[in-house]
């Protein structure tokens, strides 16, 4: 079972990096308009920009009902069956913000919720609770990527 799981997170691994050492520099340009500006750089100026893989340093997620979310991480985790119930995969709607390399930081509105059948993608380790996500951007994209897993 072990060895089907780690197969499984590198194919995904591997479709997910493959765009990524295609893109050419030519393309990466700034867009400028009124609507839509997602990105915020050091000085900040404000625009749109195509964000490639490669130049993500690090993400952080808000949730709008945070307290809810972790209301229904506990009830998974004290839950006696095994496996998820479809009750608490409910989707919550937050932020995600996308750090890149060069100091700019963008905002995209998400939509979030618990990803796995089973009670192995959720973990409380010190009194914090970790677990696997489904995550749709609904606004913007990442590399033209809208909906992708966190393990």
């Amino acid at each position: 079972m072990k060895n089907l799981k780690f197969f499984a997170v590198k194919i995904f691994l591997i479709i997910f990096f493959s765009n990524t050492f295609a893109a050419s520099e030519n393309t990466n340009q700034i867009v400028k308009n009124g609507q839509n500006q997602f990105c915020t750089d050091k000085n900040g100026n404000k625009y749109t920009k195509y964000i490639y893989l490669n130049e993500i340093n690090n993400l952080e997620l808000v949730l709008d009902d945070h307290r809810s979310w972790f209301k229904n991480q506990f009830r998974i985790i004290v839950h006696r069956n095994i496996n998820i119930p479809k009750k608490y995969k409910k989707k919550f709607k937050g932020k995600l913000f996308v750090n890149l390399i060069n100091n700019t930081r963008c905002q995209f509105n998400a939509t979030v919720r618990v990803h796995g059948d089973a009670k192995d993608h959720i973990k409380m380790i010190d009194g914090n609770i970790y677990s696997s996500l489904n995550i749709r951007l609904n606004s913007g994209n990442i590399e033209s990527i809208i909906k992708f897993i966190l393990l």
